[in-house]
């Protein structure tokens, strides 16, 4: 019997965050230990490639780039927690979400370190600089098998902004929003 221990793992996380919908409230000691271990969880998966690639990334050595998750996996589970908790409840939905939070692009070490992309926490408050479904829209990107991706905007031809932007949910803006800095 062959066993896809990529399901197993997301249905064994499933399992374990399902306290969380009754136990969430409690304290941050409870958000913390929960969105940690969704962020532990989703590590652990198989890192999907998305094949984008910063521009700055194109020109640097290969020990200058890394693979960055462009859904912060300890956000998107507070956000979800507090935006759409009904997602705990249908296991499709869940394995769709964890699926985009192991979706990667590849960016300098550089980029990925920026305070733009990072969030952070000031106690139970997180700090966001800047929206997810903005902060990598600046970069210039390059797919594999296509170049770099361009637009016409004004009748100009520049970079195209952030291609995976439509995986990025609208209740983690709207979760975003409230915490903008």
């Amino acid at each position: 019997m062959m066993v896809d221990v990529e399901m197993y793992k997301i249905n064994k996380l499933y399992q374990y965050v399902q306290d969380a919908l009754n136990e969430w409230d409690d304290g941050e000691h409870v958000r913390t230990h929960y969105s940690g271990l969704f962020y532990q969880h989703v590590f652990g998966l198989k890192h999907i490639f998305s094949g984008y690639i910063s521009r700055d990334a194109m020109s640097v050595k290969k020990n200058s780039t890394t693979r960055d998750h462009f859904l912060s996996a300890r956000l998107i589970f507070r956000a979800m927690m507090d935006q759409n908790r009904g997602i705990l409840k249908d296991f499709n939905e869940f394995v769709t979400l964890v699926r985009t939070c192991q979706t990667t692009i590849k960016v300098t070490r550089e980029q990925n370190n920026t305070y733009e992309i990072k969030f952070r926490m000031n106690g139970d408050i997180p700090i966001i600089k800047t929206l997810t479904v903005e902060k990598y829209d600046s970069f210039g990107w390059f797919q594999e098998g296509k170049g770099f991706l361009t637009e016409f905007v004004n009748g100009q031809i520049v970079p195209k902004k952030f291609p995976l932007k439509h995986l990025v949910p609208d209740w983690l803006t709207e979760y975003e929003k409230k915490f903008i800095k």
